[in-house]
């Protein structure tokens, strides 16, 4: 098969892919970024891109997805367009992956964890050897451990031994060795006492989250995050577990990428804190069953079809190197249990650091995402359950939907007639995202615009509804479907205005509903009513940027709640950050997830009627 030329631009990036490859397979064996964010199947025209000067062959309806407006301009999408002749190629801003609002503190006193782990360092001033004392190195140096009451197997003998000769005589065998587990698992030159460290990871979906823990005063030492590479094989669990399945060595690239970040970030950590990579001796992991499976390297196409089933639930462990942590070289990798496969190691990071399981009063706590876990607790008593509410919240199957980037909307108000707005960062706005869409629909639900079914008025519609001349104005019609102006296009990066779409009403009320529902069907499990919750618990990332009052408004759950809602910030990678630095905490963690009870939805009779009322907006 011949090859072709290619030129990305924005990136100025050229060089040469087989003929017959889509835009998206040259983009990425060119290392250019292009989201793709349900899998390269065509469906939600995201990866846009125009292509100049080329014989190319599209596939899938195009015009359908990306809308008659868009593909009258040359607007193609990236996954269904081959090439087969030479190619200049234009990345649009909506299919680029780039800087993203990155969530990293939560409301857990990290400051207050008290260390505990399983690690021991001694230096030991060691006599050389002699004529006379021809002790090895090696049992020298376990010899001196067992007098100081130090005694340990060697379990890391490539490692230990490699290099350990040079080590000795260059420190004049004056080492420290580091013992963790019963195991001796370094040897490092000189008096090392003073540094002991453990690196914390939240792998989400969408973002990586890394900590560097003090093991000696437990304290956060550096935070370093990033957009997880995978976005670009898919936006949620599901692309990325179909990206696998269709793709021969699907599993060594997803595997290879988030590796890699997590490797970068570790670079970042000790760079900032001005510290060796090998003094960092464990890193926890935490994140959902599809994010650490392929962490692991473990095939997660069992998860996304009935009964569900993860390969493995409970913590793990194994050399951090094992699987291409090259950052972490002395390093022994561990990722908490998750509790179903649909309810990750994440969601018992979350239970571990917001201390939920000792709650004294019965609450919800609800990470909002492309799958919302929801944790409810009564009387000691814990159940959890997942709600499928698909990735309209992150920005996907929106028609300007976007991540938290940059010009993104993320606030909407309503002010009599006049609509407000701010976008991240103060930029031109170039879509809308998550913690917007939430404040738009009740914004939008308040004015009249879109009724308790969720039908949103056309334009003729306006002035028989009584709605405002200046909302009236901003009504207008998309591929011939209504829609509402949030920002006019002379104040967007684009070229036109960032609406709102009927066909976006129906993806909110699907992902709300399928939430709201959820806490219902958990409440009537507990035998509880909803002004019976002393506290809500938003975690995550979206869970504080978002609204209390617009998640009441669009019926995500009772307007009663509203004053007893929390946020609690990123307690998954909290909860990673204190099983890091105690192993009392990391042994409690594997307890909650034996203890929480798992409520499978699918299999509950009352689960669609509850989700076809929850698709209702309540009235306002």
């Amino acid at each position: 098969m011949h090859s072709v030329n290619v030129k990305f631009e924005p990136d100025n990036v050229r060089g040469q892919v087989a003929a017959g490859s889509t835009v998206a397979e040259a983009a990425s064996h060119l290392a250019v970024p292009i989201a793709q964010p349900c899998g390269a199947l065509g469906q939600c025209g995201k990866c846009q891109c125009v292509v100049r000067a080329a014989r190319v062959e599209e596939t899938g309806d195009q015009r359908a997805v990306l809308g008659d407006s868009l593909y009258d301009r040359g607007v193609r999408l990236a996954c269904q367009t081959r090439l087969l002749s030479d190619a200049e190629i234009e990345i649009l801003p909506v299919a680029r992956v780039g800087e993203q609002r990155i969530l990293v503190d939560a409301s857990t006193d990290l400051a207050a964890v008290e260390p505990d782990v399983r690690l021991s360092k001694t230096y030991l001033e060691l006599d050389p050897p002699t004529l006379t004392d021809q002790r090895a190195d090696l049992d020298r140096i376990v010899d001196a451990l067992a007098a100081e009451g130090v005694r340990v197997e060697v379990t890391e003998a490539p490692r230990m031994v490699r290099g350990l000769a040079h080590l000795c005589r260059a420190s004049q065998y004056r080492v420290t060795a580091v013992a963790a587990d019963g195991g001796l698992v370094a040897v490092e030159p000189g008096d090392t006492r003073a540094h002991a460290y453990a690196v914390a990871v939240d792998i989400g979906t969408t973002t990586v989250v890394a900590y560097l823990a003090d093991l000696r005063s437990g304290h956060r030492r550096a935070v370093a995050s990033a957009v997880n590479p995978q976005v670009a094989y898919g936006d949620d669990v599901v692309s990325r577990i179909r990206y696998l399945q269709d793709h021969e060595d699907g599993i060594v690239t997803l595997q290879g990428a988030v590796v890699s970040t997590v490797d970068g970030l570790i670079g970042e950590l000790v760079t900032e804190a001005g510290i060796d990579d090998a003094w960092i001796y464990r890193v926890v992991v935490v994140g959902n069953a599809t994010m650490t499976h392929l962490l692991w390297g473990a095939d997660p196409s069992a998860i996304a079809q009935a009964p569900y089933i993860p390969t493995y639930r409970m913590s793990l462990g194994g050399r951090a190197a094992d699987v291409g942590l090259c950052r972490a070289p002395c390093a022994r990798l561990l990722s908490l249990p998750g509790i179903a496969g649909w309810i990750g190691a994440d969601t018992t990071g979350v239970i571990l650091s917001a201390r939920l399981h000792e709650a004294t009063e019965p609450f919800v706590a609800v990470d909002i995402g492309t799958n919302g876990e929801i944790v409810l607790g009564r009387d000691g008593r814990l159940l959890a359950c997942s709600a499928a509410a698909g990735p309209a919240f992150e920005g996907a199957q929106i028609f300007q939907g976007m991540r938290a980037a940059p010009g993104a909307v993320d606030t909407v108000d309503l002010a009599g007639a006049e609509i407000r707005y701010t976008t991240i960062g103060g930029s031109p706005a170039r879509g809308i995202c998550g913690s917007g869409l939430f404040d738009a629909m009740a914004a939008l639900r308040r004015a009249g615009v879109v009724n308790e079914a969720g039908t949103m008025l056309r334009p003729e519609a306006a002035e028989p509804h009584g709605l405002a001349p200046e909302l009236a104005a901003r009504l207008t019609m998309v591929d011939d479907q209504p829609a509402f102006v949030l920002v006019p296009d002379a104040e967007t990066a684009l070229d036109g205005p960032v609406v709102l779409t009927q066909r976006d009403v129906r993806q909110i009320q699907l992902a709300k509903g399928a939430i709201a529902a959820g806490i219902q069907i958990g409440l009537c499990e507990l035998g509880m009513e909803p002004d019976q919750v002393a506290r809500v618990v938003l975690a995550g990332a979206f869970g504080s940027y978002v609204r209390p009052q617009s998640a009441a408004d669009i019926g995500l759950f009772p307007p009663e709640l509203v004053s007893r809602t929390t946020s609690v910030g990123n307690a998954a990678g909290a909860g990673a950050f204190v099983a890091a630095v105690s192993d009392q905490r990391r042994h409690e963690a594997d307890a909650i997830a034996a203890s929480v009870e798992y409520l499978e939805l699918a299999t509950r009779l009352d689960f669609s009627e509850a989700f076809a009322e929850a698709m209702v907006f309540p009235s306002l």
